[in-house]
């Protein structure tokens, strides 16, 4: 029995920047997932996260002072997963994090993936409860027996 070994090329066309920073993964069918983010580059990131991804799955991944980015999963670790970035960011993002604060200004709709977005909308749509018909007729009395309350309390005033 013959064992084959694979080399593997490390294809990161980006300097990487070592974090250590909070984010929030989401990919279709869950709710948001806190991950720490080890490392950032231009083109991509490692996270850890005990989250169960396939590699090939697309994702969004939140970063303080990088914003919500579309992300495809490449590679997994022993405690994580590595993903690119769909579209790359600008070299300039990769130092953000590690002096970004809690709440940032930037426009996240350009890199916001719209397709997972609804893809996840269409999984999880938000649970509305209705009031019965009786409900709805006590309210709506009640706020025209209200209003008409007021009205003669004025005239009496008067």
């Amino acid at each position: 029995m013959a064992l084959t070994a694979q080399l593997l090329r490390d294809d990161r066309r980006a300097e990487r920047k070592e974090l250590h920073v909070a984010g929030t993964l989401r990919h279709v069918g869950n709710i948001p997932i806190d991950v720490v983010v080890e490392d950032l580059s231009a083109t991509g990131f490692r996270m850890l996260t005990q989250a169960n991804l396939q590699l090939g799955e697309k994702v969004t991944v939140g970063i303080p002072g990088v914003g919500q980015r579309a992300a495809h999963v490449v590679r997994h670790t022993d405690n994580g997963f590595s993903c690119e970035f769909v579209d790359a960011i600008d070299a300039r993002l990769v130092t953000m994090p590690s002096t970004a604060q809690s709440v940032v200004e930037a426009d996240f709709g350009r890199q916001l993936d719209v397709g997972l977005l609804s893809e996840w909308s269409r999984a999880n749509p938000p649970q509305i409860e209705r009031l019965s018909q009786s409900r709805r007729l006590l309210i709506f009395g009640g706020i025209g027996v209200a209003g008409w309350l007021i009205i003669l309390g004025f005239i009496t005033l008067l």
